[in-house]
């Protein structure tokens, strides 16, 4: 981790060099390329290019004392170097000049005192660091990290074999799951096992939401009933239905930073009490996707092609883009998809606790899905400009339940109403579902949950073929995720 946020930090740093076009010439001094030729040898392990970056680096700290990041890459050529006691006086100086590299100065710092056995001495630096507000969210995690493992070796390091050490070790390997269900099993409270359980938890639901395999295929069967599949013009007719998602993935291009993404998904429904109704859609999408620390953005193209009754449905193509900034309480996702069937935009900010996540979304569209085709064959035209509007919230008191929830309202305007009479049709739909998830290991999770709607149209029931859009659903099932790194 350390190597990582050193190299994230000498690339920030030199792209801020050369915009702002530092030169400087004293004493035959050239400021800017003496800077450029320190940056190789901090991510060597050589430890003659390392001197040398230090000595060039120790030259820029005369000449420009007040540039943090000077003090900041030699400090990190004496911690590469082992000469702790210099890199702690360097990180230091980044901090008395209050430069916006001061957490992460603050974190090195630490880290030095954890080297030189001052173990109080590095708590009480990350604990300071952990009470400021605005730090970027990397530095945050791995302070909490090593504010957690500094509680461990302080707490347990005398007792052999403690399984809590097992679980600090689990975590820095990224098995979170696993920390977890030690963690839990040990039944103490004390603030290091909650502090290493609520990191781990976090990492673990990140992990959930970005999946980080190279590879994936995924299987979920579920079976449901509803008392109004929309099967009738008459009256709703309620059934057990059953559906079967199944999909998978590969990563073109992976890396640290950015991937390349191509999947496949396939959906086939069929309502028990009808069996002559049959569905297989499926969708193939590219996306290029790039992640940091606190901004992700995906790009995709995806064509979706549907066979209903064993008749071919026009096939579609659209492009969908995807923007999330985050920090370490508050994240904003910005979604645009734009297609025949569906163009529009979602804006959702979330709140991000240790345990809960709750988000409010606006979302504005136009859907263009052609006509609904009834038993007794008429038809209803479905293309509507919409609102949508809500609440959402995930609650995860555990490594293996998370509850989730969602209310929501929607105002369908529809573009053709084709009723009697030519009388235009606005539909308000009001919605509630809840589901609880039990994650059991190796990417295998059961599920249950239960939605209910209510729609109100401006036109009476004579003058509508679906009588009535209100319905209960309740389903269950279970996902399998098979990941290959």
């Amino acid at each position: 981790m350390f190597r990582y946020l050193l190299s994230l930090l000498i690339f920030l740093i030199s792209v801020f060099v050369s915009t702002s076009a530092l030169t400087r010439e004293d004493d035959g001094i050239n400021e800017a390329e003496l800077f450029r030729n320190s940056l190789p040898g901090l991510s060597s392990n050589q430890p003659n290019e390392l001197k040398q970056s230090r000595d060039q680096l120790l030259k820029l700290t005369r000449l420009r004392p007040e540039k943090a990041i000077y003090w900041f890459n030699l400090g990190n050529a004496y911690f590469t170097l082992k000469d702790l006691k210099a890199a702690f006086q360097a990180y230091e100086r980044v901090e008395k000049l209050g430069s916006r590299l001061s957490p992460a100065a603050t974190l090195y710092k630490a880290k030095a005192l954890t080297a030189q056995n001052n173990r109080e001495g590095a708590t009480a630096a990350l604990k300071k660091l952990l009470a400021s507000k605005d730090i970027p969210p990397n530095i945050r995690d791995e302070a909490k990290a090593d504010l957690a493992r500094l509680c461990l070796d302080n707490q347990f390091a005398s007792i052999a074999g403690d399984s809590r050490l097992k679980a600090l070790e689990f975590y820095r390997a990224g098995k979170y799951e696993e920390a977890i269900q030690i963690l839990e099993a040990t039944g103490t409270n004390d603030s290091a096992t909650v502090l290493l359980r609520e990191l781990a938890l976090q990492q673990l639901n990140r992990d959930r939401l970005d999946r980080p395999s190279r590879h994936w295929l995924y299987l979920e069967p579920l079976l449901g009933y509803s008392n109004n599949i929309y099967l009738s013009p008459q009256d709703p007719i309620g059934s057990a239905f059953v559906r079967l998602d199944i999909g998978a993935g590969l990563a073109i291009h992976s890396n640290e930073k950015s991937s390349w993404t191509f999947h496949l998904s396939e959906r086939m429904n069929e309502t028990l009490s009808h069996g002559d109704l049959k569905a297989l859609t499926g969708r193939i999408v590219t996306s290029i996707r790039t992640e940091e620390s606190s901004f992700s953005w995906l790009l995709g193209a995806f064509h979706d092609h549907a066979y209903l009754a064993n008749e071919p449905f026009e096939s579609d193509f659209g492009a969908e883009a995807r923007a999330r900034w985050r920090s370490s309480r508050f994240d904003l996702s910005i979604d645009g998809s734009f297609s025949h069937p569906y163009s529009g935009l979602r804006i959702a900010p979330g709140l991000i606790l240790d345990q809960v996540y709750s988000q409010i979304f606006v979302a504005f569209g136009r859907q263009r899905p052609g006509d609904l085709i009834n038993l007794d064959g008429t038809r209803l035209p479905l293309d509507h400009n919409s609102l949508t509007y809500g609440l959402r919230g995930l609650w995860t008191w555990n490594s293996r339940y998370v509850l989730s929830t969602q209310l929501s309202h929607q105002k369908r305007e529809y573009l053709e109403a084709a009723q009697p009479d030519l009388k235009s049709r606005v539909d308000n739909e009001f919605m509630i579902s809840l589901r609880l998830t039990h994650f059991m290991g190796r990417g295998f999770q059961i599920f249950a949950d239960g939605s209910a709607s209510v729609n109100k149209s401006t036109l009476s029931a004579d003058d509508s073929f679906d009588k009535s859009y209100s319905a209960a659903t309740v389903q269950t099932g279970f996902v399998w995720d098979f990941f290959y790194e």
